[in-house]
């Protein structure tokens, strides 16, 4: 007989919870699989229960020595006796929804992963499922009961079946999934054998069964798919004796950084020593050519097995391209690449682009390195993801002869000295996250690129060997860079501010070991206010920099009287609006009697809220002066979601326009029966969007608003600066007036008078 699944139970010694699951089975709507009792043990009384049950399913008890956590050789086990090509997996704490099977059956295909979820019961529903197993049909209407107290139960919402086919089926495109869990996933045998099955490295319990299944997959280009409120699960109240999983995240991590998705510990056994990871040494050049040789000498001459060399000419005067093209055809990883001039940064990018390697190491092609370097390096980094940079001891030779001492390493030093040189090792990975190095820069980029790459954490390990010779002549970058300190503390304050102003209080001066004291002694000249909402504290750092930072990026979004900018932080967006300098005397009235632009804005979009009435969130402000004069002042707000303002209606039709005008009638009904009335009350200062359930209106540019009684008249004339048709205002002012108990003739008049 074809089976059109293996059902694969994972058990250890719990025969109670193992007869609910079997007891379940018999109710599943889908009957055509098998049934693989999978135990990571051998007891005695388990395989008498499962030989005395009656199975309506064909059946099969797979066990194994205890030996301790050996869940994933268990079910890699259980694969290969599997008859069926399509595997669902559940743990031997879940009970299933009668649906379960059908669920997984109907939305099989070789190239998806599916992953449902699971409800937790709490301990008296987990006993009459254990003591009642026809409870797992009335399951829903006993959740029901436990939507508004749960007693226990944790993820109620996962516990309800919602019927693809039913009314309620729209709502499943929602319910995605970002992460299998192993008692609720299945899959196809040729997707599990494309990944080489569960990965045996894994001696504790967690990660090795599901979250380490979930980024293989993904990595071997498999779609994870959704079952959540279809394939449902009731998981058995049990006591947890949870292990620490930072063993195995650490163990995950390591594989993921050397992309090993297909294991080498699983299904199959690969015997073969693991092939260590590729090493790519980036070599630019520029007129070298009475070095490069010795340089490549030294690279080449590396005891480290895997390793290519990445030779990048950056528009070479002298014969230096000539020696690079005849090391490319003596030596198979060596290759030799050529550009017009653009800098080294330039060229260092365009080789690490071209780089195959999962590890990065830069040399100069003036400087040596010992043979032990690479070997050395890519053990620290193998060991520990946390570990971002690995340099060495160096000595200087050429002009100059004796150790280079380098201080040790830490981010407030980091701030004010370049303490790690170029050739250093580092992932790819790490390069394209910061967007490598910085070519606006032109001396001291690596110095740029180790802030990038280390201000938000990881460690730095510094080799006890000496790794690196760094030879000084006359005219080396080392010696030229002096000249252009200015340009270097510039570029690094344009690009990091954040990180100087945690660092050192404000930006790295020119007199760089002074910084700190200078920063100090400024905000006593110039004190500045700030406020940050306690729900967006991760960006105290972006509001102290905030003037630098608004200065030097964002894209700007609106520039006239004020200036508006859009930020990325945080994988969300924030608009960052700068008033421009009051003139002599508000500067004095904003210092002492009246709150700034930027702190009523705030003020009022948190007051709105409060109200019930939107306005995009607010983050925070920011003002600076002199103890006797106000200076400038900036409000940051979350970007709204609304993708329309009321200026809109002039090139857009909307098919719902009548609701839309009723929503923002209501809204400045709202305002005025509050007794706001909004001063700057113009279309681009209103937006809105269409949801499922209805019509929502943000107001925006809250700086200039009148409390107190809004008449009719003040009311209506309100309206003014809002363009539209006579049908157009018909409808504002009938809901206006609705609203308001007004009369809707009178407000109609009005509106239209004050057009």
């Amino acid at each position: 007989m074809a089976y059109k699944a293996s059902l694969i139970i994972s058990i250890y010694n719990n025969i109670l919870f193992l007869k609910a699951i079997l007891d379940s089975l018999a109710y599943q709507t889908e009957k055509n699989f098998e049934i693989i009792i999978s135990e990571d043990a051998e007891h005695p009384e388990v395989a008498e229960f499962i030989r005395s049950y009656k199975f309506q399913n064909d059946w099969q008890h797979l066990t194994q020595p205890d030996e301790g956590w050996r869940k994933e050789k268990a079910l890699n086990n259980a694969i290969r006796k599997a008859k069926s090509d399509w595997l669902i997996f559940i743990d031997g704490d879940c009970v299933l929804h009668p649906r379960f099977a059908e669920a997984h059956v109907q939305m099989r295909a070789e190239n998806r992963i599916l992953a449902g979820n699971r409800v937790k019961l709490n301990k008296e529903l987990s006993q009459k499922l254990i003591d009642k197993p026809s409870d797992v049909l009335c399951m829903t209407s006993r959740l029901t009961k436990h939507l508004l107290c749960t007693k226990g139960i944790r993820h109620i919402e996962e516990g309800f079946y919602i019927s693809p086919k039913g009314y309620l089926g729209w709502l499943l495109q929602k319910r995605t999934i970002n992460g299998l869990i192993g008692s609720n996933m299945s899959f196809s045998r040729k997707a599990i054998e494309e990944i080489n099955g569960f990965d045996e490295d894994f001696l504790l319990p967690a990660i090795g069964e599901d979250a380490d299944m979930t980024w293989r997959f993904k990595a071997a280009g498999f779609e994870l798919c959704s079952l959540r409120n279809t394939a449902v699960q009731y998981h058995l109240w049990h006591k947890v004796n949870w292990a620490d999983q930072s063993v195995n995240v650490a163990l995950m991590d390591a594989k993921k950084c050397r992309n090993e998705f297909v294991c080498q510990n699983g299904l199959k056994k690969i015997d073969v020593e693991r092939e260590k990871p590729l090493v790519s040494v980036i070599v630019p050049v520029y007129n070298m050519k009475l070095y490069l040789e010795e340089t490549l000498t030294s690279i080449l001459a590396s005891d480290y097995p895997n390793m290519e060399v990445i030779l990048m000419d950056d528009g070479s005067k002298d014969n230096s391209w000539e020696i690079m093209q005849r090391y490319a055809a003596q030596y198979p990883n060596v290759n030799a690449y050529k550009q017009e001039n653009g800098g080294v940064c330039s060229a260092r990018n365009h080789a690490i682009l071209l780089a195959k390697g999962t590890y990065i190491l830069p040399v100069d092609a003036d400087n040596r390195i010992s043979k032990e370097f690479v070997q050395l390096a890519v053990a620290e980094l193998e060991k520990n993801t946390d570990v971002k940079v690995v340099c060495s001891r160096a000595e200087f030779f050429g002009d100059r002869a004796g150790e280079w001492k380098q201080p040790h390493f830490s981010l407030k030093l980091l701030a004010r000295k370049n303490m790690i040189d170029t050739c250093a090792m580092y992932r790819k990975s790490d390069w394209e996250q910061v967007g490598g190095y910085c070519e606006e820069i032109i001396a001291r980029e690596d110095w740029e690129f180790w802030i990038a790459v280390l201000k938000d954490g990881g460690k730095v390990v510094r080799l006890p060997q000496v790794g690196l010779y760094y030879r000084i002549r006359a005219t080396s970058k080392r010696v030229t860079d002096r000249t252009l300190k200015k340009h270097v503390i510039d570029v690094l304050n344009k690009k990091h501010p954040e990180f100087f102003e945690r660092e050192l209080g404000g930006p790295l001066r020119y007199q760089r070991s002074w910084s700190r004291f200078i920063n100090w002694a400024e905000r006593l000249i110039y004190p500045r206010h700030i406020f940050i909402n306690p729900a967006f504290g991760n960006l105290t750092y972006f509001m102290k920099a905030l003037p630098r930072i608004f200065e030097h990026s964002g894209r700007v979004i609106y520039k006239g009287r004020n200036e508006l900018k859009e930020f990325e932080r945080n994988n969300k967006t924030f608009i960052v609006k700068s008033y421009r300098l009051p003139h002599f005397i508000n500067r004095i009235v904003y210092k002492t009697f009246r709150a700034s632009k930027a702190h009523r804005s705030y003020r009022y979009a948190e007051m709105l809220r409060k109200l019930g009435i939107g306005s995009p969130e607010p983050v925070g402000f920011y003002s600076t002066g002199t103890w006797f004069l106000f200076g400038r002042s900036y409000f940051v707000c979350l970007k709204s979601e609304c993708p329309y303002t009321y200026r809109d209606f002039a090139n857009h039709t909307f098919a719902h326009r009548d609701e839309i005008l009723r929503a923002i009638a209501r809204t400045t009904a709202c305002l005025h029966e509050h007794n706001i009335l909004h001063k700057d009350y113009s279309a681009g200062n209103i937006l809105f969007k269409e949801t499922s359930e209805g019509v929502y209106v943000e107001i925006i540019d809250l700086n200039r608003i009148r409390f107190g009684k809004v008449s009719i008249e003040e009311g209506c004339k309100n309206f003014e600066r809002l363009p539209g048709t006579h049908d157009m205002f018909v409808v504002l002012a009938e809901e206006y007036a609705k609203v308001r108990g007004f009369d809707s003739k009178k407000c109609l008049e009005l509106i239209e008078k004050a057009h």
